[in-house]
């Protein structure tokens, strides 16, 4: 008689439960985040507010569209199939594709993706990468003034290194903290146990590189 093991049943259990969660959660989210933008879009057509109106119903608008992004990710994390490096750069990828569409800035995704499905992230781990690397887009969308963005993936032995790299107009270093969100790369970074390395200098663009991933 064949046994079944109990920790691999608890295992598949909870992983069905993650998933269900997931979808769950995407589903009453998706509802009422519609509902927050079709009433702000009829609030804008039927009224007419005063400056200050429309300046509140520009930020309920922003917030709940980041509130909109911020779940997003939230339920990504919590999807036990996408719990590989793989589907993370995918992301990454998608992410950074529509943020510089419409921007003067030529985007990539550079370096092999053979056998990343096989590299298994945790989920707080996956937060973390993809949140750090979101910023490090976004700090180039405002600041960098660049027109060439690479996120480049390579392998070091058995682990991996991330490289967010633009050819913009470079980080102060006097500055270096300010109004980037460096601070709070570095600490995603030891949550992941990985090494961040920032190089920058003015006129030769930044470079933000995650060593010791998987």
């Amino acid at each position: 008689m064949r046994q079944v093991n109990p920790g691999a049943v608890r295992d598949s259990e909870r992983e069905l439960l993650r998933q269900k969660n997931a979808a769950d959660f995407h589903d009453e989210l998706g509802h009422r985040l519609t509902k927050i933008s079709l009433f702000l879009a009829l609030a804008e057509q039927e009224s007419t507010p005063s400056e200050i109106g429309k300046t509140y119903l520009k930020k309920i608008k922003a917030q709940a569209e980041g509130l909109s992004s911020g779940m997003r990710d939230l339920i990504w994390t919590l999807d036990p199939q996408q719990d590989n490096f793989l589907q993370t750069l995918i992301r990454l990828r998608d992410f950074g594709d529509k943020l510089f569409e419409h921007s003067p800035i030529h985007f990539q995704l550079e370096g092999k993706l053979t056998d990343l499905e096989k590299v298994q992230l945790k989920p707080d781990d996956r937060k973390n990468l993809l949140l750090l690397f979101k910023e490090a887009m976004h700090n180039c969308l405002k600041y960098a003034q660049a027109d060439q963005a690479q996120l480049i993936i390579r392998q070091e032995g058995t682990r991996y290194s991330l490289e967010f790299r633009d050819n913009g107009q470079g980080i102060d270093a006097q500055n270096k903290g300010q109004g980037y969100g460096l601070k709070n790369m570095e600490t995603r970074a030891k949550k992941l146990g990985s090494q961040l390395i920032i190089t920058s200098a003015i006129g030769k663009g930044t470079s933000i590189r995650l060593d010791h991933i998987g």
